[in-house]
């Protein structure tokens, strides 16, 4: 059902990937359908703002704010004071039930040029918009935000005006502009009086704000309000205000989850207005993001440090000391998937030697794993690049190397873009990639920083690292980004319960083919070490060190999409069989000998997985793909290793040995 003002109400529980998106774009001179999966159609309100990123164009690269209250072709501009301003230049075409639709505009869809999109759906206790008229005397306006706003932006439509903007860490009585770059000032536009769950208060004429005779639209935010996620007691959305200490780290702003999109405003000694969201780049630390500023008309600039994304908050920008008012939102999706296709896909490519982009993943990647199916001496074997660290950094899984810079990878919606001449896109070179989206239950990545905590091995009291996985991890990788010397541990119990002094703390080698040891790295003695919001490390150089940055991949079993386990060998010669619970055979297979050692194998359906030949790469090596062997099949709920399968060597199928898997539907 909807509110009088066109705001959709909703009994239950609310996600974000429905209600808010980035998305971003190229302009390609003709209408261009914007699929983001946000219902924007009428009688859904929504706000799309739009941003040229790649200069100011002929239009002079206004931000281009439409409505869906507002009809096709109107705009406001939140760099400019004017009032509603129909014609080309508002370029939105449609209102879709998954997204919008923007037409050739200088501003919107202009070929050569690139944008990003922000879609906010009018949805209880995250976003709200509502139209009035003024009255020139002191009044209330009712909203169906369910909470009490924690910004309130209020914008003439009918005639010139400022972003008028309340914030609650600024109070009732003073304002803030959107459109400039002042300091907040004294203001009883707010009639000096806080909003309510139901209503918020306007003073009289000449406060910008209720101006008599005048059209207005609010767009209200909200402030952990709950009513999102799986319980419906998740937060989506944030205001709040932060000073930085002027050091690295900055100061820690705690929000109970990780954002995807941060506005920040120095409210005290004023300066632009920061747009920062995870679809452009947002890394977690170090190095520095693009922003572009709603206040101004320039294209986005590059090399800012405002804030670095955590597991449960985010740091203000290294050395920063200034004081800030912001909002922020929730890292989607919430939902968990019931789909493999919806979080893992695989292309197989030829390198051209020029600046090319994948298409055809079906969603924004996290990680890419870029491998070089000729072999190390044409390129990198199964480089990890991940959305989280940025576009520049790679690990090498063969490798013991630190974190390495790298010209940029970019992570778009749909793939991830090769520079010309690289080593991940060599001319006539051959390569399989391999995409993960993080989602609930299935796969999540955290970085973190050591800090020594855990000082004895198998200590009674290990640090716990937060996780978005929701569900307790099955598999933990972690590599440590700024050591030139260190492994990469991988946590497996429960999933194969080895038998052992300390089974909780048994371990194996990305980087290696050697059996499973005990050791210091996770975990303590006799308590399992995850949880589903926590995952444990020792002290040990490649999990805790202090000061030294890690990285760390988490994966689980989801039903019906990836299944995190093991299967015994019986021998060479007799076939095994897994069973995933899957409805059809798995398009991804990574398998490893834990109790009696064996390289990292990856089969997967874009290369082949049939009931021929199957290709196979190893993680763990930069040897060249291997095409003529039968070691697996498909079958209609999971995988055979086959009776050709090895007993020995770098065996699939010994006797009595243990192996670790990961397969994804």
């Amino acid at each position: 059902m909807f509110s009088s003002n066109g705001s959709q109400v909703s009994a239950s529980n609310a996600f974000i990937e429905d209600v808010f998106s980035t998305y971003t774009y190229a302009g390609q001179n003709s209408n261009q359908q914007i699929i983001n999966n946000i219902n924007t159609q009428y009688p859904a309100n929504a706000l799309i703002w739009i941003k040229e990123r790649t200069g100011t164009s002929s239009a002079d690269g206004r931000h281009i704010l439409g409505t869906t209250s507002f009809g096709t072709n109107l705009q406001l501009c939140s760099n400019s004071t004017d009032g509603i301003t129909p014609g080309q230049d508002g370029g939105i075409n449609a209102f879709n039930t998954d997204g919008f639709t923007v037409k050739y505009a200088w501003n919107a869809n202009e070929s050569g040029s690139t944008y990003a999109s922000w879609t906010f759906k009018a949805t209880p206790k995250f976003f709200d918009i509502v139209a009035y008229t003024g009255t020139g005397s002191a009044r209330t306006i009712a909203h169906s935000l369910g909470i009490a706003p924690g910004m309130i932006i209020v914008k003439a439509t009918s005639t010139s005006g400022s972003w008028h903007t309340y914030h609650r860490s600024l109070g009732a009585s003073y304002k803030i502009n959107l459109n400039d770059t002042n300091s907040a000032s004294a203001s009883n536009g707010w009639n000096n009086t806080s909003p309510t769950a139901s209503v918020f208060t306007l003073g009289g004429d000449g406060y910008a704000v209720n101006d008599i005779g005048v059209t207005y639209v609010a767009y209200l935010f909200a402030h952990n309000a709950g009513g999102f996620g799986l319980t419906g007691a998740d937060n989506a959305i944030s205001c709040g205000t932060v000073t930085g200490n002027g050091t690295t780290p900055n100061t820690f702003v705690y929000l109970g989850y990780e954002p995807q999109w941060i506005l920040l405003k120095d409210y005290v000694d004023g300066g632009s207005w920061y747009i920062i969201d995870n679809m452009r780049g947002f890394p977690v630390t170090g190095g520095s993001h693009p922003v572009l500023l709603p206040n101004d008309s320039s294209a986005e600039i590059a090399g800012f440090d405002r804030a670095h994304p955590q597991a449960t908050g985010f740091n203000l920008g290294n050395n920063d000391a200034n004081t800030y008012i912001y909002v922020a939102i929730r890292r989607g999706p919430m939902r968990v998937p019931t789909v493999g296709t919806s979080v893992y896909n695989a292309i197989a490519r030829t390198g051209t030697g020029a600046t090319t982009s994948t298409s055809g993943v079906g969603f924004p990647p996290d990680l890419a794993l870029l491998t070089s199916k000729d072999g190390g001496s044409y390129g990198y074997v199964a480089p990890f690049f991940d959305r989280l660290r940025g576009d520049t950094k790679f690990l090498i899984s063969s490798s013991t190397a630190s974190e390495n810079t790298y010209s940029s990878i970019p992570f778009g919606m749909n793939g991830v873009t090769f520079p010309a001449g690289s080593e991940v896109n060599g001319s006539g070179n051959t390569y399989i990639d391999w995409y993960f989206k993080r989602a609930p239950g299935f796969f999540d990545i955290v970085c973190y920083t050591g800090d020594n905590v855990s000082t004895s091995y198998h200590d009674s009291t290990p640090r716990a690292i937060t996780h978005n996985l929701k569900v307790v991890p099955e598999i933990v990788i972690i590599k440590c980004r700024s050591n030139a010397s260190t492994d990469w541990p991988v946590n497996f119990y429960p999933t194969v319960p080895t038998p052992g002094a300390y089974p909780y703390t048994n371990h194996v080698k990305l980087n290696a083919d050697s059996a499973h040891t005990d050791s210091s790295m996770f975990g303590q003695q006799d308590t399992h070490p995850n949880t589903t919001s926590t995952f444990t490390v020792g002290w040990n150089d490649s999990t805790n060190r202090t000061s030294r940055t890690y990285v760390a991949y988490l994966f689980a079993t989801c039903p019906g999409v990836s299944k995190v386990g093991y299967y015994v060998g019986v021998g060479a010669g007799t076939a095994v069989t897994v069973d995933c619970g899957f409805a059809a055979g798995p398009r991804f297979v990574l398998v490893k000998g834990a109790s009696g050692g064996g390289s990292w194998y990856v089969w997967d359906s874009t290369r082949g997985i049939t009931g021929g030949n199957d290709p196979y790469l190893f993680l763990n090596s930069s040897a060249a793909e291997v095409t003529n062997t039968d070691y697996i099949n498909t079958t209609s709920t999971g995988f055979q290793i086959t009776s050709s399968a090895p007993g020995s060597g770098q065996a699939l199928n010994a006797l009595a040995v243990r192996y670790l898997f990961i397969a994804i539907a």
